[in-house]
């Protein structure tokens, strides 16, 4: 076996280990929506059902993965990058050289000691932490403050740990996902973060492993904005690169300009607007917007797009594809997957070489009602208490065009 197949193997085993769900032998479609989601929600970057099947050779696939893929699948694994993994992850028995077997250092009675002793130790060690008192958040002080607009964007966070008891670690978290953290010192006052995406985040501060405070962190684009995913820092365009008189679009002969190919593993291609929007919540609005794929070859035949609603509760996710490809969506809500093989999704599918009209609307009582092409495609309750709009997105698979956006008041 290659080198970068032990890698990718391993790889594979560290998220297996991770999300602890069995075999992925057994693994369902639904199973994998599922890892498509954890991922998206912890790199930002969403991978199909349908590539995360062929990396899990639940789909014959012959190609390596894009180089893309694998730094998401490393950063999902704990890792800064698919290079760091190579140097620095430490490979699992079944795949380690076999050693010769060396005679035991310590004999039968001389082991039961040591694990006694070594029981002993961990009991008095949890003593020992079950009776810290616990850290009152009002010790600690923690804000923060972007220094300009638009993304990428840095943030300079304020803070004050001394407060901590000695000896215990403190943390700036960048958002909820406990990866993005980075230790700062108990003397300190300020730590500066960057941001390679728009959104809303909750930046924590972190002491051991209590959360003592924290806050909401919005950081917006300046306008409209354009990118080709990949981690852990996105490609940007220029703004004369994908805006037109008639719509934005970004056009796959742009990708393949920045040295990105387009098979076997067809990039995504993101425009974005994320900004304050005055009262607009998912109880009153009205979402609409054209969308047209510009790729349609080899990996990308099923021309995948997603229209997004981001919203202060999480993203809401219209998938489209073409007619035969239905099956391999999954329309996401917050904190929810409908994958196609346990609802009907077959109103997302549509001629995406035609402009496509999607249409999403509230309804009094919370109801959401999704329309494409004039013609009812899905609807649903929203999960929780209306939720803030900050804006849209629209995710293309190699390349693709949007124009007409309305997203107000209904």
């Amino acid at each position: 076996m290659a080198e970068k197949d032990i890698t990718f193997e391993h790889c594979k085993i560290l998220i297996e280990n991770k999300l602890a769900w069995g075999s992925s032998q057994a693994w369902t479609n639904r199973d994998f929506a599922e890892l498509g989601e954890r991922i998206f929600s912890e790199t930002g970057v969403q991978l199909s059902v349908t590539t995360l099947k062929r990396l899990w050779g639940k789909i014959e696939y012959n190609s390596a993965p894009h180089p893309g893929t694998l730094d998401v699948l490393a950063v999902f694994a704990g890792f800064e990058n698919w290079r760091e993994l190579k140097l620095k992850g430490e490979m699992p028995p079944s795949f380690a050289p076999k050693t010769q077997t060396k005679k035991p250092v310590f004999d039968k009675k001389q082991i039961v000691l040591i694990g006694l002793a070594a029981g002993a130790v961990y009991v008095l060690a949890w003593l020992w932490i079950s009776q810290k008192q616990p850290i009152p958040g009002a010790n600690f002080s923690f804000s923060s403050r972007p220094l300009s607009v638009g993304i990428p964007n840095s943030v300079v966070f304020k803070y004050d740990a001394s407060a901590a008891p000695p000896g215990d670690s403190i943390f700036i978290q960048q958002s909820w996902d406990a990866r993005r953290r980075k230790p700062v010192t108990r003397q300190g006052r300020e730590h500066t973060s960057i941001y390679y995406r728009p959104g809303i985040f909750m930046a924590k501060l972190v002491v051991g492993d209590k959360t003592v405070r924290e806050h909401r962190l919005f950081i917006p684009t300046d306008g409209w904005l354009a990118y080709i995913e990949q981690s852990p820092v996105p490609v940007y365009l220029e703004r004369a690169v994908f805006d037109r008189d008639t719509c934005l679009e970004v056009l796959p002969e742009t990708v393949a300009a920045h040295n990105i190919p387009l098979q076997p593993n067809t990039p995504t291609v993101c425009i974005t607007d994320v900004r304050q929007r005055d009262s607009l919540t998912t109880a009153d609005f009205l979402f609409e917007a054209e969308v047209r794929s510009l790729y349609r070859s080899g990996a990308a035949i099923c021309q995948m797009t997603e229209v997004i609603l981001l919203t202060s509760r999480g993203p809401l996710v219209l998938p489209l594809a073409e007619p035969g490809c239905v099956g391999a969506l999954v329309m996401h809500i917050p904190h929810r997957n409908i994958a196609a093989d346990e609802a009907d999704l077959s109103g997302f599918g549509c001629d995406l070489s035609r402009w496509t009209l999607v249409r999403c609307w509230a309804k009094p009582g919370g109801n959401i009602f999704v329309e494409v092409n004039g013609k009812p495609a899905y609807s649903f309750a929203w999960p929780s208490a209306s939720s803030e709009i900050i804006g849209s997105q629209f995710n293309f698979t190699g390349g693709g065009a949007v124009r007409r956006v309305r997203l107000g008041k209904s």
